[in-house]
């Protein structure tokens, strides 16, 4: 991840689901990304949101972006 924060030079808010969420729900990998997704909207003008793209290696991503879609 340091390298990759590096390439991105502050222009874009890593968020990290494990950092944010593990300790209150130890191994419920699903919630962490949806609370993480959801947390997001605390910073968003959500009548401003148009699109939301998903990136990651898992399903997970997917489903939290439907869950924040929802929020709309």
């Amino acid at each position: 991840m340091p390298l990759t924060c590096k390439v991105l030079k502050n222009d874009i808010e890593i968020i990290s689901a494990r950092t944010r969420f593990e300790r209150e729900l130890p191994r419920q990998y699903q919630e962490w990304k949806i609370r993480a997704f959801l947390e997001t909207t605390q910073k968003l003008e959500m009548s401003a949101v148009t699109n939301i793209v998903a990136l990651g290696d898992n399903i997970f991503e997917i489903e939290a972006a439907h869950k924040l879609y929802q929020q709309f």
